[in-house]
Formats: structure tokens, sequence, C-alpha cells
């Protein structure tokens, strides 16, 4: 609680999509109230009288959502039946040729199957509704960025909810979601998608996973009102969770899902970025994770360093960091008392070093967080060597796995793990890591492709294999992650007329080629909405088995599960 406190009053890195005005028509905003939306865990049932006094979003898992005020947050944790308050996180938005791959024309010509019927939830960056590929079949869109209501009762007053003609004024400049959307049901050929008669529920997110949540059940909800059974795509993620379904988002969509109620997730592009590193930690000994963060002259330095650490409960570990000046922080325990964050200064930086306790947190493990970032308002972070220490205090505390987060936009090289603590494993995250969703890798079918211009361009992927960028698992926990393969590079699909991409990627008027799990996760997500036009009561056990034993790794038997590939790319 304290921590989230701190993390608001400090200027240090945090999602600003989280603050609104509360003030009244004509109030300066300096007399504003910012307003949170944050992850609420409840001990034991909410009343609903509790839940509107406190501002509580509805639903009947453990796990909810608020949008309350600041002043109002430690009110809302001290209540008898809220046991956690967590502070929201930011996620990333991460076929003509591709269909064939996977069999997909054959299928539905012998099967019959278009996706009528069936919904197509999507919760991205938006989607263009006057793109011919979509007709009249997108049913709503709730864009969370607007000032509004929100989508009534039972949900947060946030954004607004849009239908028929007034979808328009929500645009996708990002052009994301409306390249993901055309992969998954675009109707125009020869760049259809997988389910071309499925309808649409779009949610333009604010990419907090706390929106992103709440985005999952309205969708949910807007079927079931229509007794209509969906599919919801999650091409986005991050890596500030534990990685092994047991954080909010996680906890939500395994709580949402159910017959005729699927969630697809991306596995990540991290697959060729050193964000990772793990060791086995052994009492009487330090591990060390060094760690380089680009120089400050090179353009790539980093406004913001986080490492995400997590080891076992069964023991305890101090932590320190060393930056690249030479300068340390001091060994820092696991703290029990509020606030469990203390910040240091380091010549040009300040870190802040958080270090509750296990039982904060849903898996019962401890986590450590530490943010680093220059003291000069709006600069990097000193570039050159730094590291990481993590030093066993008591009992067993297993094995350490770090992560490292850079801001959005941040180039790979802004910083990355050395020496022999660097692993290329475990790389999933939220919301991939959950346990009910598909969770989808990426297939490489062109690495070539005309522009629009006549000009032919090239990518340094290896043509017919997995794309050397999929994230691979598995979870930390060691379940099996990511479930399937699918094409995702390069995908032509569906350009949005309010987006810039480059020239090269620029196929045909409305049309873009792309490429990442983002555009494999769409593929599989089609599938699913074909399967629900079949069985409207398709649970995600029959889902994954389905698409198990249609997938295999090449050159290998069906059934071998790889740490990259899933148990194989989708061949039906």
């Amino acid at each position: 609680m304290a921590s989230l406190l701190a993390q608001m009053a400090t200027d240090g890195p945090k999602p600003q999509a989280m603050m609104r005005s509360l003030s009244l028509a004509g109030t300066a905003a300096e007399e504003a109230e910012p307003e949170v939306h944050v992850f609420v865990r409840c001990s034991k049932p909410l009343t609903k009288a509790d839940a509107e006094a406190l501002a509580v979003a509805g639903g009947a898992g453990t796990v909810r959502t608020a949008l309350v005020p600041v002043s109002k947050v430690a009110k809302l944790a001290a209540h008898e039946s809220i046991s956690r308050v967590s502070a929201p996180r930011e996620l990333k938005p991460l076929m003509d040729i591709a269909r064939p791959t996977m069999q997909v024309p054959p299928f539905r010509q012998k099967t019959g199957l278009s996706g009528n019927g069936v919904i197509i939830g999507l919760v991205d960056s938006g989607v263009d509704v006057t793109h011919a590929a979509f007709g009249q079949r997108i049913l709503k869109l709730w864009d969370q960025n607007i000032p509004g209501k929100g989508p009534g009762a039972g949900f947060p007053k946030l954004g607004a909810v849009l239908t028929g003609a007034a979808m328009a004024a929500s645009k996708d400049t990002v052009g994301h979601g409306t390249h993901v959307a055309g992969i998954a049901t675009g109707a125009v050929p020869p760049y259809d998608g997988i389910a071309p008669k499925a309808d649409l529920i779009v949610v333009k997110t604010n990419f907090l996973n706390t929106g992103i949540a709440e985005g999952i059940r309205w969708i949910f909800s807007e079927a079931a009102a229509r007794n209509r059974p969906a599919v919801i795509n999650l091409s986005l993620g991050g890596h500030g969770d534990a990685h092994d379904g047991s954080d909010d988002l996680s906890t939500v969509i395994d709580q949402e899902c159910g017959p005729g109620r699927l969630v697809v997730s991306a596995a990540g592009n991290e697959g060729t970025d050193r964000i990772h590193a793990s060791l086995a930690l052994a009492v009487g000994t330090v591990g060390s994770f060094p760690f380089q963060v680009a120089s400050n002259s090179s353009g790539a330095g980093p406004g913001y360093v986080m490492l995400n650490g997590w080891y076992e409960g069964t023991g305890t570990c101090d932590v320190r960091l060393t930056s690249s000046t030479g300068v340390s922080t001091p060994w820092q325990p696991v703290l029990n008392t509020n606030p469990t964050a203390k910040n240091y200064k380091l010549v040009q930086d300040r870190a802040s070093i958080a270090t509750p306790p296990a039982s904060v947190n849903p898996n019962g493990d401890h986590q450590f967080l530490i943010t680093v970032q220059s003291l000069q308002s709006g600069g990097t972070v000193q570039g050159g060597n730094w590291l990481l220490e993590v030093r066993p205090a008591s009992g067993a505390p297993g094995t350490a796995h770090v992560w490292l987060l850079l801001p959005p936009g941040a180039r790979p090289q802004a910083a990355a793990f050395t020496g022999p603590a660097q692993s290329e494993s475990y790389l999933i995250g939220s919301p991939g890591a959950s346990s009910e969703t598909v969770t989808v890798a990426s297939y490489t079918t062109r690495n070539q492709w005309t522009d629009s211009s006549g000009a032919v361009r090239t990518v340094g992927l290896v043509l017919n294999s997995i794309s050397d960028f999929s994230s691979p698992g598995p979870r930390r926990d060691g379940a099996l992650k990511p479930d399937v393969a699918a094409p995702g590079a390069m995908i032509i699909s569906c350009l949005s007329a309010a987006s810039k991409p480059p020239a090269s990627n620029i196929v045909a008027p409305g049309y873009r080629v792309d490429a990442g799990t983002s555009m494999a996760t769409p593929m599989i997500t089609g599938m699913l909405a074909l399967l629900l036009e079949q069985n409207k009561n398709l649970t995600p056990a029959q889902a994954k088995a389905w698409l198990q034993q249609r997938a295999a790794i090449p050159g290998q038997a069906a059934g071998k599960h790889d740490a990259k590939w899933g148990y194989g790319l989708l061949r039906i």
C-alpha cells in the first residue's frame, strides 16, 4: 500500500495514462485531484453497497478494479474485504501466404465455417471502422482514452462506448489494432482474414493492465447479452509480472474464460533481447547480475531502467545495486514494515529499491523491484556497466529471475544483461502467462515483399522457421508456454487510414505488411472463431487440445513441446 502511494507521489516512471481530472468544468487544473485505476484483490465478496461506495467495478471474481481518487486509495486498502491493492502497469502492443500455410482455405471450404454468429473481441490500439474489410460487422467500440462515463453499471467510469456512425470518431492512429483485426476477420480478398463473417467488439485500450482487464470483462458481457460465443485477441504484453500466471491480469483472464469464452495472447517479441537473467542462489554465495546501459552520447540511453526480480518464498535475500560510476547502495533486506522501498543517490542517478515481504504477493514468492533514473529532469540513466547483486539471507530462496524493463519505444540496446546469468528463456510475461489463454508464437512465412512503389523489400528472417524474435517460455513455475505457433512474419493486412507506417511497409491502397507475435495471435483467434461457430460452448481446454492435435514442429513427431515453438506450427 505504501509503495503504491509512494509511486503516485514521486516523479519516477509511472503510467501517466492512469491520471484523469476530477475537476468540475471551469476548475483550474492544479485544483483537480488525480484518479488512479488500480487492481483490487478481495479476501471475501464485496456487498453491492460496499462496491459502489469504494468505486470497485463489478464482477464476481476475487480480482477486480477500482477507479478512485488518490486520497481514497488508503481507505480502499483498509477495507475489511480487501486484501491487496496494486498499482497499474503499462503494457505495449507487440495473408495471402499465411492462410495457405495453415491450410485454412481447404478447411473453410470443407467445413463451410466462416465465423458467422461468433464475436471476435479486440483489445488494442483501436480499429479503422471505415475500412472496407470490416463492412458493418463492428458492433461496439469502447474508447478508453476519450472523456466519457464508461460502459455503465459494473464498470469504471472510464472512456466512452460508441456505436454506429459515432465509432468513426475513434481513430486508430497507431494502426496496430486495425492490422490485427484484418488478420482475424478481414473480408476483402486476397488479404482476407481467417474468420471473415465474425462480428467485432473493440476496446481501444489505454494499455494499462487494469484497463485491459476491464476490456476483457466488457467484451464477454456484451457477447453474453447477445447469447453469442466470443474469442478475445490480446496482441500485447509486458514483463512487470512474476511470469507464472499469478499476476492480476492473468488471474482476471482465468476467471473470465469458460465455455464459449476464449482468450488468445501473444508470446512476445523479445526472443533476441537480453532482458532476462537467472541464477540458482546458494547460502554463502552472492549472485551477480551484470548489465550494460547505453552511453548517454549514443542516443539510445534510456529515461529509466527497472529490474523486476523474483525468487522463491522459502527463503529471503538482500539486494544491492552498483552504478557504472562505482557507487553502491547498501545491502537492502526484505522490509516487513511500510514503506517497503528506499531511495538512494548514485552520483548522477537515483535508485529506488522495493523489497516487500512475500506475503503481499498472491504466489507467496518474493519480489524486488529496482527503478533507476537520472537526477536530471528529462535526463537518461548513466551509461556503462552496472551490477545487481542478490545475497541469500535465510532459508532456501531457490533461483532468482530478473527482467529488465525499459521505457516504451526504447531501443533493445538501451540496456541488456551481460555475463553468464543472462538467459534466453522465461520471456513470456502477462497476459501470455495466463493459464487459460492460448499463447501464440510466430512462424516466418515471408521475408521479402514488393511495396506500393514497386521496390522489393527484405528482412533478415529465416523463411519457413520459427521467427527469431518470438519470445520463448517456459513460465517461471515451469508450466509449458507458448501453446502453438502461427504465421507472424511478414503478414499483409489492413492499413488504418489514420496511421502513418513507413512507405516501405505499404503494399497496396489500404494494406500494409508487418511482423510480430501480434500478427500470429489473430491467426489463432480467427481459427477459434471458426471452431466456436461449430461449437458455441467450446472450452479453453478443448480449444488447446484441438490445436495441439493439429500442430507439430517441422521434422518432429506431433506432441513434442519446445520453448520457442510450443507444440509447433498449426496445420489443419
